[in-house]
């Protein structure tokens, strides 16, 4: 109750109708009631009175509103209403994990082949989702607010889709490295694996076997051995049966 009535500017007392009913469409979730309590004011199920001087709502509307199951799909029905460029940003954001340095970010970005994705103006697009809540700009990083965000994010993308834009990041980053912090090995060797699937040259194999050594070697050198361990296997998954022939160094 306090948390509502803090957030409209009224008083506990007169806040309670409200609080029980968005309790009982959010099971008590506290970001799913908070987005739950938006989704209601742009509704105008919640608004305010000028001839009161008040927020005032309307609880038989709040109650018979349809609601998502889960944050998910709440998230999910508003990003829909987002304009597709929006949208396109979200998910290529979504498939880069929960944040991302900005200076890779404007790398991507200026790539080749970003219109092919619809993303016409992805900072834009970013400064649009941090008004509407759904990121956040700290330090050199956009991040997604909650990490149930990125997940409905990234299940905008249909299933055929996501390995080709993993390595089409993979691609951007890798070819660009020598501009980047020393941590966009792992962006790298992390997207092209997600895209792995794709590859069909053997030469870019070669490379990526390379890759996920280097990154599993600089896991190491950090002390990280739990990632270090999945580049090494990443890489040897990649190994072709005349391996020892073909590729021996790769061995040593």
């Amino acid at each position: 109750n306090e948390l509502i009535s803090d957030a409209i500017q009224t008083s506990p007392q007169l806040t309670h109708s409200l609080t029980n009913a968005v309790y009982r469409k959010t099971s008590g979730n506290i970001f799913f009631a908070l987005e739950f309590l938006r989704s209601i004011c742009d509704e105008g199920l919640i608004y305010f009175s000028l001839k009161s001087n008040q927020w005032e709502w309307n609880i038989p509307l709040i109650e018979s509103k349809n609601t998502a199951t889960n944050a998910i799909d709440l998230m999910l029905h508003k990003m829909k209403q987002f304009p597709e460029d929006v949208q396109n940003a979200l998910k290529l954001l979504s498939c880069l994990g929960t944040d991302c340095e900005e200076c890779i970010l404007s790398l991507i970005t200026s790539g080749d082949g970003i219109d092919e994705f619809g993303c016409t103006d992805m900072m834009s697009s970013f400064e649009f989702s941090i008004e509407e809540g759904l990121l956040d700009y700290s330090g050199s990083s956009y991040k997604f607010v909650h990490d149930q965000i990125q997940i409905a994010a990234y299940s905008l993308i249909p299933e055929t889709d996501k390995g080709k834009l993993h390595l089409w990041i993979g691609n951007q980053v890798w070819a660009n490295y020598s501009a980047l912090p020393e941590n966009a090995i792992f962006v790298a060797a992390g997207q092209l694996n997600k895209g792995k699937m794709f590859i069909t040259e053997a030469h870019q194999i070669t490379e990526l076997i390379r890759l996920n050594l280097q990154a599993g070697e600089k896991s190491m050198s950090l002390g990280a051995f739990t990632p270090a361990l999945f580049y090494l296997k990443e890489g040897l998954s990649l190994l072709g049966s005349n391996s020892w022939e073909e590729q021996y160094d790769l061995h040593l």
